[in-house]
C-alpha cells in the first residue's frame, strides 16, 4: 500500500524524493502504531473504581486486623468503648470514642472547633497525611445537625460527644473530603471537640 500511494502520488519525483517521501511515510505509520499501543497499555493501567473500592476496602480490614480492631454493630448504651472497639455504623464510618466530653451536644448552627490528626492512606497509621495541633488555633465549621457533609467523618461522632469529646474514627472515601473521594482513600483520625456554647 504504501509503495503504491508512493509512486502514484510522488511520479513526478526524483528518485532520491521518492525514498525520502516513502520513508517519511513509514515512520508516520510507526508513530502511529506507538501511540495507538500507548493509549491502550494507559487504559489498561487505569483502575476502574470498583477494583479501587476492593482496594480501599481491603487497607480498611488490614487495618483492622494489624490493630485487633474489634468491630461492633450496635454503639455501647453507656458510650464507653474498650480500647480496641469501633462501632461501625450504617454509612460505613467505624468510631471509637475515647471521651464523651461535657453532656450537651453541639446545636444547629453552633461554630465548632477542631483538633485533628490524619493518618494514612490506610493501612498505613505512622503517616500523617494533615494534622492542625502544630497550627495557631482548630479548624471549625459550622454544625448543621446534618451528616451529609463532604466530612461526615468530622459530623458524625457529634451526636454522643460534647464539649471537650475525643473520637477516633476509621473513614472510608465517602467519610472524608473531596480529595478523598476523588482518590477512593481511607483514613483514620483522631478528634477532639470544642463546643462554642459553653453553657452544660
Amino acid at each position: 500500500m504504501v509503495r503504491f500511494f508512493s509512486f502514484t502520488f510522488g511520479a513526478h519525483l526524483t528518485k532520491n524524493n521518492r525514498r525520502m517521501y516513502k520513508k517519511i511515510v513509514y515512520l508516520t505509520l510507526v508513530l502511529s502504531m506507538m501511540v495507538s499501543g500507548y493509549v491502550c497499555t494507559s487504559c489498561d493501567d487505569t483502575e476502574t473504581y470498583a477494583e479501587l473500592l476492593d482496594a480501599e476496602k481491603a487497607a480498611i480490614n488490614s487495618y483492622i486486623k494489624k490493630y485487633n480492631i474489634v468491630v461492633l454493630t450496635t454503639f455501647p448504651e453507656d458510650s464507653i468503648f474498650k480500647e480496641n472497639e469501633y462501632f461501625l455504623d450504617n454509612q460505613g464510618l467505624y468510631i471509637h470514642i475515647d471521651s464523651i466530653g461535657g453532656k450537651r451536644k453541639a446545636q444547629t448552627g453552633e461554630t465548632v472547633l477542631l483538633w485533628f490528626k490524619k493518618h494514612g492512606p490506610l493501612p498505613k497509621y505512622d503517616s500523617i497525611a494533615a494534622c492542625n495541633y502544630t497550627y495557631p488555633k482548630p479548624d471549625e465549621f459550622v454544625y448543621m445537625g446534618s451528616y451529609t457533609s463532604t466530612r461526615y467523618a468530622w459530623y458524625r461522632p457529634l451526636k454522643w460527644v460534647g464539649n471537650g469529646g475525643k473520637v477516633k474514627v476509621i473513614a472510608p472515601h465517602a467519610a472524608g473530603n473531596t480529595t478523598d473521594q476523588s482518590n477512593v482513600e481511607a483514613f483514620a483520625y483522631e478528634l477532639e471537640y470544642i463546643l462554642t456554647k459553653l453553657d452544660d
